[in-house]
Parts: C-alpha cells; sequence; structure tokens
C-alpha cells in the first residue's frame, strides 16, 4: 500500500476533492463542508490549514483546522472554532496518525499552544498517547419517519402537551428574505443577552443563509406571539440528518411554550422531507435542565468527546462554569451595546 500523504487545501481541484469526500464518507457532518470553511473566514478572518490526505490518487481523510489568534487563550488551532463539531475523518489508522502528526507539526511550526477538536469517534489512549480528553458531551436525536404522528407518540407526555399548547398560541414562520434575517438576528441577540454569551457577527449568518438556504441546508423559524417575535431557531442539514444549531427565546414570555413549537414545527418538516433524524446538538454534562428536556423527545443519546492535543494544564473548558461574573454583567448591557462588542469578545473566544 502507499504511503499517505497530506496537503493543505487551497486549490479549487483540492476543494473539489474535499467536497466529493465529505459528501460519501459516513462520518462527516455539516461543519465539514468547504461552505462552513469560508462562512468562518468571512466572518472571523481565522486562518484555515484544511488538510487532504491521500494514498496515491484516493482521498483517505479530511481534517478541518482553523488558526485561532486570541488574547484569552494565545495562538491555538481548532477543528472547529466555537468549539463546533469537526475533527479528522480518515479511512484507516495510518491516516489518523498522519493527520495527528501534521496537527502536531503545525502547532510547533507556527506557536500554537495546543489543539482543541470535538468528535463523534472514541480514539484508543493506547494509540493516541498524546491526545487527552477533557469532557464527554451528550447529542440527544430523535428517529424521524415520514409519518409525523408516529414521532408524536414517541415524546414524554409533558412534551406533547406543551405542543398541543404552543399549537394554541405560537405562530411559526420560517426566514426566507434579508428582512427577516434582519428580525431573525435582533431577537437572537436579546436571547444570547438573556443567557449571558456574546452573539455572532450578523455576517455569519447572513453568510450562511446565502451559501446554504437555496440548496435546503439551513433552516431559520421564529416563533411569534401575539405578533412579536419571542424565540428563534436555526437548523442545519446535511445528508439525513437535521442538527439543532442555536436557538434563544425572550425569558419574559416563559409561560409560552415558543421553543416546543420550533422543534416540532423542524420535526415535521423533516419528517415531509424525508430526514432520518433530528439531532438536538451537543449538550454539556452542567446543563442539566437542557439535558432533561431534551431526553423527553423520543431521544436516544449519542456521545461527542472534546480531545486536546499538546498544551499543558486542565483541558476542562465550558462557558456555563467559567466566567460567570462576566456572563451576570452581560445581561444587563443595553442591546445596541451587545450587539457591537457580542461579535469582538466572540472572535477572541473562538
Amino acid at each position: 500500500m502507499s504511503q499517505v500523504k497530506v496537503v493543505r487545501v487551497e486549490a479549487k481541484e483540492e476543494e473539489r476533492a474535499w467536497e466529493e469526500y465529505a459528501q460519501r464518507s459516513p462520518e462527516t457532518n455539516f461543519f465539514h463542508l468547504i461552505e462552513w470553511k469560508e462562512i468562518l473566514r468571512a466572518t472571523y478572518g481565522y486562518e484555515p490549514f484544511y488538510l487532504l490526505a491521500r494514498q496515491g490518487k484516493e482521498v483517505k481523510g479530511i481534517f478541518p483546522l482553523f488558526l485561532v489568534k486570541s488574547m484569552l487563550s494565545g495562538r491555538t488551532f481548532k477543528s472547529l472554532p466555537f468549539h463546533f463539531l469537526g475533527g479528522p475523518v480518515g479511512e484507516s489508522e495510518d491516516v489518523l496518525s498522519t493527520f495527528f502528526s501534521e496537527a502536531k507539526a503545525l502547532c510547533e511550526n507556527y506557536q500554537g499552544n495546543y489543539l482543541e477538536f470535538r468528535s463523534s469517534q472514541r480514539y484508543e489512549e493506547h494509540r493516541y498517547s498524546e491526545l487527552r480528553v477533557s469532557r464527554v458531551y451528550t447529542s440527544f436525536v430523535t428517529p424521524l419517519v415520514k409519518n409525523h404522528s408516529e414521532v408524536f407518540k414517541s415524546f414524554k407526555e409533558n412534551i406533547k402537551r406543551f405542543i398541543k399548547k404552543s399549537e394554541k398560541e405560537v405562530e411559526v414562520k420560517v426566514v426566507e428574505d434579508s428582512a427577516g434575517l434582519r428580525l431573525f438576528y435582533h431577537q437572537y441577540c436579546a436571547g444570547m443577552r438573556e443567557i449571558g454569551v456574546p452573539p455572532h457577527r450578523y455576517l455569519l449568518f447572513d453568510e450562511l443563509f446565502k451559501r446554504c438556504a437555496e440548496k435546503k441546508m439551513v433552516r431559520i423559524t421564529l416563533a411569534f406571539y401575539q405578533g412579536k417575535p419571542i424565540a428563534s431557531l436555526v437548523t442545519l442539514i446535511f445528508k439525513s440528518r437535521i442538527l439543532f444549531w442555536w436557538g434563544v427565546r425572550d425569558f419574559r414570555f416563559q409561560h409560552i411554550p415558543s421553543t416546543h413549537a420550533l422543534h416540532w414545527e423542524s420535526i415535521k418538516w423533516g419528517c415531509e422531507q424525508g430526514y432520518a433524524y433530528y439531532d438536538f446538538g451537543m449538550t454539556s454534562p452542567v446543563e442539566e435542565n437542557a439535558i432533561a428536556f431534551k431526553s423527553r423527545w423520543g431521544t436516544f443519546p449519542r456521545e461527542i468527546f472534546f480531545y486536546r492535543l499538546g498544551g499543558s494544564g486542565s483541558v476542562d473548558y465550558d462557558y456555563h462554569v467559567h466566567f460567570k461574573t462576566a456572563r451576570m454583567l452581560w445581561k444587563y448591557l443595553p442591546l445596541p451595546l451587545v450587539k457591537f462588542l457580542g461579535p469582538l469578545a466572540a472572535r477572541q473566544m473562538g
């Protein structure tokens, strides 16, 4: 068998080879796509290091990386920034070992402190001794079938009750143009302020919408109560899976089951379109309320591992645990200031 060779993806021909592999590999997800590389680069200016592995002429693996320069963590390589699900995908131990060797070399050559990534793959410690697991996240996944009433039967009784209540009180609309996207972004920023987390730039959602909406790879929905938007949801679609990516709500309307309405609308749409899974996304082990909520939607759990290669000290990190004081203060900022400062802070968090 020929030797594994890794190249950095820069030319259009290499991007096409990457995209073809991402589409056919069963291990890839939305964030492995070249579109996501361009969205992150356009939004935050991070430098991409997308590694493509070949044996002979055949592509045998991909590894998306960005170099993130931050005042908080210094220079780090991430797959992917903001800890989105990424990591290497390879068809053999040789490919994965070569990827990790290349990533380690990149850290050394660019004075990076360490590499971080999340993956659904469990790497054996005896094979990859330098990889450390910080924590195990859980993704809750609902199987879908064509008849959404069958999926509804799998929900816990309290979820069914809130969905029926939401159908009387909440109107769900899909964002279809720039005006709707602006309305979504305003509601999103307000919701992010309430949970004490800096929002992304508007440009990220604008790029995502322009590149992926017509391809049915992203859906953004808003929940309205008495004509007012009170919650929003962003789902990403790739292959047979719909992934819940972001969701926020107006806490002044906690008595209105807006979140239930948005998830149920997305699940029904997924059933009608023939998708196989609705993924409620990664949940930190400290998010007990979120775990309880997601586990009631007829879901099964899927483990996701947070890895670090290189560096020293504690690997464990979670914004729910860190920056508690900053998160409390953030809630009191005026919304225009949140929209201005939020993306600046988010870029540093990477």
